[in-house]
């Protein structure tokens, strides 16, 4: 008979080997790096594959180059970091549940780096980053499954200078993306992310 008790101890084991489960253990940041570049973006309704770990990296692209924000770049490259665990699901159909999960979990990746959390109003200009990357990724990736958000985007998609240049950044990302530079777990865009998480960690850690 399977009890709370039991499925409450049950975990994921990571790349590294690490076991995380609902209430504990924390992936670390070469498990976060290869299980995101795993992950494709809207459980892989797209045109085209794209991961979580790219879509991290734009949205720090877009919070230093287009907001303006260099300061929440480490901020945005973790922000989706317990899809690592949980995998990408679908912000329309994500649960109060679910989001208490990931929050939870992120918490702890935050503790175990030494690192405090954003402030209300630093994850407001995150999220308008978060947007902005949906928008651009819309626009490149062209495909149906980005309309059941726009609402929500809509009030970022009204500043036309901020979209265009997001989306120029996600054009440039995009077309120097290799989905098998992606999945390898030494593979090129792993470790452009792990080396900037690894950068910008420390840097962190320094102020």
């Amino acid at each position: 008979m399977t009890t709370s008790k039991n499925i409450a101890a049950r975990g994921v084991v990571t790349y590294s080997g690490s076991l995380v489960g609902l209430t504990f253990g924390v992936p670390n940041v070469v498990d976060i790096s290869v299980q995101t570049m795993r992950q494709c973006r809207f459980a892989g309704a797209l045109r085209e594959w794209w991961p979580v770990g790219m879509h991290q990296m734009l949205t720090a692209d877009i919070v230093e180059q287009v907001l303006e924000k260099p300061e929440l770049i480490l901020d945005c490259l973790l922000h989706d970091g317990p899809e690592s665990v949980y995998g990408d699901t679908p912000t329309p159909i994500k649960t109060d549940e679910r989001r208490k999960h990931e929050n939870d979990l992120l918490k702890r990746v935050y503790e175990s780096l030494s690192i405090v959390m954003p402030t209300a109003e630093q994850h407001k200009v995150i999220k308008e980053a978060d947007v902005l990357a949906l928008a651009a990724e819309s626009a490149e990736l062209g495909h149906q499954a980005f309309t059941s958000m726009l609402e929500e985007i809509g009030k970022v998609l009204k500043d036309s200078d901020k979209v265009l240049r997001a989306r120029a950044i996600m054009n440039a990302m995009y077309q120097d993306f290799n989905p098998l530079e992606a999945l390898r777990a030494e593979g090129r865009h792993v470790q452009d992310y792990r080396n900037r998480l690894f950068k910008t960690i420390l840097f962190r850690i320094r102020q």
